[in-house]
């Protein structure tokens, strides 16, 4: 007579192991993927607000003749993303309702948000006949 040993107790115990490793690297790399995906939208916000700013800076400009002044949050740039508080060159694009108050980062990414300089006529080495200039910029996303 022969007896057949039954060793499914341990062959489902490693089946539950297996499925578990499984979704956990799924898991894993799906989090990644959607917190790709999460920066890329955000960096992408951040380019429409800068070509909406690039816009309504220019209507200032057709309406003044001039840019709105930064201050300098460091190195010669106005963060105007800075902090709530700090929209030095934003605040008269919103009073002249160029653009809207409700305008931020979309992560408030400090340092990395949005930077802006105006300079005069003949500033940085430029000719005196191209007129005042701005600079406009993002110095680093997200998803870079």
């Amino acid at each position: 007579m022969s007896i057949k040993m039954n060793n499914q107790e341990g062959q489902s115990g490693l089946q539950v192991l297996m499925v578990l490793s499984i979704l956990l690297f799924i898991a894993t790399f799906s989090t990644i993927f959607i917190l790709n995906i999460q920066k890329k939208a955000r960096d992408s916000e951040r380019i429409t607000i800068l070509i909406t700013l690039q816009k309504s800076l220019d209507l200032y400009f057709d309406t003044f003749n001039k840019w709105p002044k930064g201050d300098d949050d460091g190195q010669g740039w106005d963060e105007g993303f800075h902090s709530k508080s700090d929209r030095r060159f934003i605040q008269p694009l919103v009073d002249h309702k160029y653009i809207s108050l409700a305008m931020s980062d979309p992560k408030f990414y400090g340092a990395k948000s949005i930077k802006y300089a105006s300079y005069d006529a003949g500033s940085n080495g430029c000719p005196v006949d191209k007129g005042m200039f701005y600079v406009l910029g993002i110095s680093e996303l997200e998803s870079d």
